[in-house]
């Protein structure tokens, strides 16, 4: 029945769900797209095969740029990154905030972890990132069960439902070296009429 369920897609190709399965993935994604600004805040725990941390985060999403705030990672005060397309900040507390126009090698640099800066927005939200989509796995409920992107694995083992609209509560993302898992206890949803307002 699980294997029913689920569908491997290769290279973004259609979801070859049953046809419920596949209505039902269109108008959640159609859904999740409609919302320019969002918000989150949960838990994160990081792991890797010398390290490992966790911390609260905060994560705000408004079109393209992003602020994060991780409290208490390594056993200190909060980081606070910042993005946007043309470059990101990484802010320690106690030390100078470090600008950068790569995300991913910014944060190898000043926090010793790489993560796809880029793609956790989509993955964040239940949603492939733009690009090649190795795996693809839709259950009956029309939302992720897992996929595998750009050398990563993404896990979704719980949701929540706001506003009619199916939100992840549990991720699991890993690779052959790191593996991160979020518990994101809040979502607010922000109608993208009111973020184009303010463009």
């Amino acid at each position: 029945m699980l294997l029913a369920a689920c569908s491997s897609v290769p290279k973004q190709a259609d979801v070859s769900a049953s046809p419920h399965a596949q209505a039902l993935w269109q108008q959640h994604k159609q859904q999740l797209q409609s919302y320019s600004k969002w918000s989150i805040k949960g838990r994160a725990a990081l792991r890797s095969a010398d390290d490992g941390w966790s911390a609260s985060m905060a994560w705000e999403q408004n079109d393209n740029a992003y602020h994060l705030r991780l409290a208490g990672p390594f056993g200190q005060g909060a980081v606070v990154i910042d993005g946007s397309d043309d470059a990101v900040s990484v802010h320690i507390a106690g030390q100078q905030a470090v600008v950068a126009e790569d995300a991913e090698l910014l944060l190898s640099q000043q926090l010793g972890w790489t993560v796809p800066v880029a793609s956790l927005p989509y993955w964040l939200r239940g949603l492939p990132a733009p690009g090649v989509v190795d795996t693809l796995a839709i259950n009956e409920a029309g939302v992720v069960d897992y996929l595998e992107q750009q050398g990563w694995r993404v896990d979704y083992s719980a949701y929540r439902p706001l506003r009619s609209v199916n939100l992840p509560r549990k991720i699991k993302v890993e690779n052959e070296s790191l593996r991160l898992k979020l518990v994101l206890d809040r979502w607010q949803l922000g109608e993208e009429e009111a973020a184009s307002a303010r463009r």
